[in-house]
């Protein structure tokens, strides 16, 4: 008898280990909390937190301020606006059009101003200097007016000299 109860006693470990994994796999599956899409590595250690985005870049403003002068009644300000392409020259709280001067900065060299609804700050454009190359000297050029009037104060003084000596005058230039 015991020789026929051995081989069904080694099967029974093999199917117990068997059943055991199948609960195992069920237990994990169907306990298990559930997961929702997303969730998975939204908060690590690893990431930084979430910022907020940066705010929109403020709208282009198409005025440029060209110019300050000082006069007797106070400061005029030079605004070009690029889309018309007019310039205005205004005084502390004065308007023209969508544009109201309200202060100037002397120190940054800018103003205050309000443009349509919201305050702008303007600060001097600067001027682009350039300097052009001297001009390239061409051999056989024509003489340029400065040689040509040289000519004339050397025939001119030659015309002088000889109705002082009493002699002809000489014609053209000595070398």
């Amino acid at each position: 008898m015991c020789t026929a109860l051995l081989p069904s006693v080694q099967f029974l470990p093999q199917k117990i280990i068997s059943v055991g994994g199948w609960a195992l796999f069920a237990g994990v599956v169907f306990f298990a909390a559930p997961v929702q899409a997303g969730s998975v590595g939204a908060r690590t250690p690893f990431m930084a937190e979430a910022a907020e985005p940066p705010p929109a870049a403020p709208e282009p403003v198409p005025l440029e301020l060209r110019g300050i002068v000082s006069t007797k009644s106070g400061y005029l300000f030079g605004i070009y606006d690029s889309t018309t392409h007019q310039s205005n020259w205004l005084a502390v709280n004065e308007t023209a059009g969508a544009l109201t001067v309200r202060s100037l900065d002397v120190l940054n060299d800018s103003i205050t101003a309000e443009y349509e609804g919201r305050t702008i700050t303007l600060s001097l454009k600067s001027a682009k200097v350039a300097s052009l190359p001297p001009p390239a000297l061409v051999s056989g050029s024509s003489p340029g007016p400065l040689e040509g009037v040289m000519k004339e104060v050397e025939r001119r003084r030659n015309l002088r000299s000889a109705a002082r000596s009493g002699l002809p005058p000489q014609q053209g230039l000595q070398k």
